[in-house]
């Protein structure tokens, strides 16, 4: 339509030797409005016939971005977290709701941001933010992320499945400029 998309898929991903590990299913929405672009990914995924593994670490994550070089922390681009955290030394291995990357493109102030969804397991997730420009949430990691957290494998039973909710913004200028803390808000409901 005008102002929306809606994709969906199914997915299998496999081990080494082709064999199905785990079934995924996905629909993507994007909208878009005179001012941001909207992606929401609605996720399953269920083990294909035996239960699956999610080791405990900082590597990965389910949903990742690497912004445009201009954006990158190390080039004047500012990584900034739903808590007030700045620059990868506040906001890589935090819990927060979401992340947002900005910085200027050709002399446009612009930026990006993943939101969490209160309903997904192991909300706030952590976040894998680096001034190089990569950012993923990666709710599978604990310990390491934090050393001081127990370390926490996460199992998924034959049978069962996990399902998450995310959202992302494309935006013009900054965090507040966007005002993301309200988009995020409006997401939750």
């Amino acid at each position: 339509g005008p102002v929306a998309l809606t994709l969906g898929e199914s997915l299998q991903w496999v081990d080494s030797q082709g064999q199905p590990l785990l079934d995924e299913t996905r629909q993507i929405r994007t909208y878009w409005t005179k001012t941001v672009r909207l992606l929401d990914l609605d996720l399953t995924l269920s083990p294909s016939s035996a239960a699956i593994l999610f080791g405990d670490t900082k590597e990965g994550g389910p949903l990742a971005a690497r912004v445009a070089s201009p954006l990158e922390g190390k080039r004047g681009g500012t990584i900034e977290n739903a808590h007030g955290g700045r620059r990868e030394a506040e906001t890589w291995g935090k819990r927060a709701p979401w992340v947002d990357y900005s910085g200027d493109v050709e002399g446009e102030k612009l930026g990006v941001a993943i939101f969490d969804h209160p309903s997904n397991p192991r909300y706030p997730t952590y976040w894998h933010a680096r001034d190089y420009g990569l950012f993923a949430l990666n709710p599978f990691g604990q310990q390491g992320f934090d050393k001081n957290q127990p370390e926490s494998h996460w199992t998924l039973e034959a049978g069962k499945s996990i399902h998450f909710l995310w959202r992302v913004v494309i935006h013009p200028g900054d965090s507040e400029a966007a005002h993301i803390a309200d988009l995020y808000k409006q997401y939750t409901k």
